[in-house]
């Protein structure tokens, strides 16, 4: 959709400094959002073969710029990057290997830094976000749920352990768990991840980004983001954050947790929560589902205002439903 998009100059020249209103785009249900891959998001494919070989230019922060007005033509106001961590290449998937990996949340993806450009990797990532800005577009970086299996084995501490090895979970071979618990029985949380995760938060905030998206948010419990969401608030009260989360598998390293407690990660600080829609094969027939999206409509009605539940559907690498069969 964005390839034949009429290109605008929308530029805002307003001499007001930019301010941060992202929490309340979302407690206003006005953030129009798209999601960009940025390795891919402005690649230079010049052979036409899909792929970027060797001396042709991926997605950058800077070239990425170009794109932003075809962007803002279109009417969206707010870009949700997915993670620009370098992907661990230990036991990855590909040769590109996952974002959804980290090697390291702290460090920046050096694929996406235009190494003809004096300026720094941070330098050039405040760089883009600073021309959202202009532009009136607020930018949410996706904060990864997991680690590669080189961050494990670099900072054990982090990580959980199952049946004496890194925790994995199914279906995602390539990426180990955090342990967000320092002691499950005292309930205290692992003070390392937390902060770990301060350092994410203070590096995205240092770059002027206006949210965060938690993938999988259901990998930490709710004591965790009651300390971290509001540590982005003191820094910047309009800072938003939006879960993913599910309620179908036992995905976290919590004890006792089978399903999520979404009112709770309302409750904790996100702003708005989404997923499990798509998850078609869970249901065996169309009133299960029924009953699930009026169970999350219920949800929705009970939160206090400008709080959202929204609804995933036919998204994700799910097979459609029209593959199930079945009523």
């Amino acid at each position: 959709a964005l390839v034949n998009a009429p290109v605008v100059n929308v530029q805002n020249n307003n001499s007001k400094p930019y301010k941060n209103d992202l929490k309340t785009l979302f407690n206003t249900n006005s953030a129009k959002i798209l999601a960009i891959l940025m390795r891919t998001f402005n690649a230079k494919d010049t052979n036409g073969n899909e792929h970027i070989d060797k001396g042709e230019q991926p997605g950058t922060f800077l070239n990425a710029i170009e794109r932003l007005d075809e962007v803002k033509a279109l009417g969206f106001n707010t870009l949700h990057v997915l993670p620009i961590n370098s992907p661990g290449k230990e036991n990855a998937f590909g040769t590109a290997g996952s974002v959804y990996s980290p090697e390291d949340m702290l460090k920046i993806d050096p694929v996406l830094v235009d190494k003809n450009d004096p300026r720094s990797d941070k330098e050039q990532f405040k760089a883009f976000v600073d021309e959202c800005h202009k532009r009136g577009i607020r930018v949410m970086i996706d904060m990864p749920s997991c680690a590669s299996y080189s961050l494990y084995k670099e900072r054990p501490e982090l990580m959980a352990i199952e049946n004496g090895i890194a925790k994995t979970p199914g279906g995602w071979e390539d990426i180990r768990m955090f342990q967000p618990w320092d002691d499950e029985g005292k309930r205290t949380l692992n003070p390392e991840l937390l902060e770990y995760h301060k350092k994410f938060v203070d590096m995205l905030i240092d770059a002027g980004v206006d949210g965060i998206r938690a993938d999988v948010a259901r990998t930490k419990p709710v004591e965790f983001w009651d300390i971290i969401i509001p540590y982005s608030r003191k820094r910047d009260p309009e800072f938003a954050w939006l879960a993913e989360s599910y309620t179908y598998e036992d995905a976290s390293p919590q004890a006792n947790m089978p399903y999520d407690r979404p009112e709770d990660s309302l409750r904790a600080g996100f702003d708005a929560y989404y997923g499990q829609y798509h998850i078609f094969h869970e249901w065996s027939n169309a009133k299960s589902l029924h009953d699930y999206v009026i169970d999350n409509l219920n949800m929705s009605y009970r939160v206090e205002n400008g709080r959202s539940v929204i609804g995933s559907f036919a998204t994700h690498d799910d097979i459609s439903p029209m593959f199930h069969g079945g009523e």
